[in-house]
């Protein structure tokens, strides 16, 4: 690897990673406390609470889940690194790699 190309990996690594604004778990849905969560805003009632959590964790451990995750980080892989030809390919991979993260932690928090 050329130090050309070594320098424009770990730039896209550092755009990916610290300067685009990428979203977050509290994007998707604000967990404030145990059994305070907000939805675009709004809290939502114990009901709502206990009905996702539940929904979250059969998710979560669910073979679909399993299946949809390992394919993403797969293709986050290929795009990103395997068969990446620019930045742009490299940076593509790496938030796919991401947001795949992001989901599958708010899946772990929402199950508790």
């Amino acid at each position: 690897m050329s130090e050309q190309e070594i320098l424009q990996k770990n730039l896209a690594q550092f755009l990916v990673k610290d300067v685009f604004n990428t979203i977050t778990e509290d994007d998707i849905l604000k967990i404030v406390g145990p059994n305070v969560w907000e939805h675009k805003g709004k809290r939502l009632t114990a009901g709502q609470i206990q009905s996702l959590k539940s929904q979250a964790k059969n998710f979560q451990e669910s073979g679909l889940w399993q299946v949809l995750r390992a394919e993403l980080l797969h293709l986050a892989l290929e795009t990103g690194y395997k068969k990446s030809k620019t930045e742009a390919d490299q940076i593509a991979g790496k938030l796919l790699h991401y947001l795949t993260d992001v989901i599958d932690s708010k899946l772990v928090n929402m199950s508790k």
